[in-house]
C-alpha cells in the first residue's frame, strides 16, 4: 500500500478543535483526518460512501422488536390510516 502526502489548509476553528481531539484521544491529526475521510469514503466500499448500516453498526441490536419487522405485511396493517 502506497502512502501519499497531502497538505490542507483549514479554518482555525476545525484546526482547534482536531488539535484537541488529538490530545484527547492521544492520537496524531494524520490518524484522525485518515480515520474521517476512510468513515466518509466507507473504508473501501464499493460506492465511495458508507452505507446507513455501515453507519449505524454500532447500535446493531439495541433495539428490541420484531425479528420480521421488516419482511411481515402483519406488521404494516393499518398503518397510515
Amino acid at each position: 500500500m502506497g502512502v501519499k502526502m497531502l497538505s490542507v489548509k483549514l479554518p482555525d476553528d476545525v484546526a482547534a478543535r482536531l488539535k484537541r481531539e488529538s490530545e484527547r484521544s492521544r492520537r496524531s491529526r494524520s490518524e484522525l483526518v485518515r480515520q474521517a475521510l476512510q468513515e466518509m469514503f466507507g473504508a473501501g466500499s464499493a460506492g465511495g460512501r458508507a452505507s446507513l448500516a455501515d453507519v449505524l453498526s454500532d447500535l446493531e441490536g439495541t433495539v428490541e422488536g420484531p425479528a420480521d419487522l421488516s419482511s411481515n405485511p402483519g406488521h404494516l396493517a393499518g398503518f397510515g390510516r
